[in-house]
C-alpha cells in the first residue's frame, strides 16, 4: 500500500527561516498527500498520529492489537475492487 514518504530532518540549519518554510510546506503537502488516501485516513494510526501529543506516539501505537494478513486484507478491501476469483480453467485458456 501506498503511503506518501514524509519530507526529511535536518540537523544542522534547521532554524534558518528558509529552512523552516520549506519545512513547513512540505509537511503541508505530506498532510495533503495523506489525505487522498482514504485507507490511511480513516486508519487508528492515523487517527493517533495526529491527535497525539508528541512523546506518547510510539506507545500508543503498539498498545494497537496486531493484525493478522487477513486482518489486513479485510480492512482494505473495501478500498479496493477486485475482479473476482480466477478459475484454474481461465488461466490455462491465457496460457495457450
Amino acid at each position: 500500500m501506498y503511503v506518501p514518504p514524509i519530507p526529511a530532518k535536518k540537523a544542522v540549519g534547521n532554524t534558518k527561516l528558509t529552512f523552516l518554510e520549506e519545512r513547513c510546506f512540505l509537511l503541508s503537502m505530506f498532510l495533503k498527500q495523506l489525505s487522498r488516501c482514504p485507507y490511511l485516513v480513516e486508519s487508528q494510526e492515523f487517527g493517533i498520529f495526529v491527535t497525539s501529543k508528541g512523546n506518547n506516539l510510539q506507545r500508543e501505537l503498539t498498545l494497537l492489537p496486531e493484525l493478522s494478513p487477513e486482518k489486513q486484507l479485510d480492512r482494505i478491501s473495501q478500498y479496493y475492487s477486485f475482479m473476482g476469483e480466477i478459475k484454474d480453467s481461465e488461466i490455462a485458456e491465457e496460457e495457450i
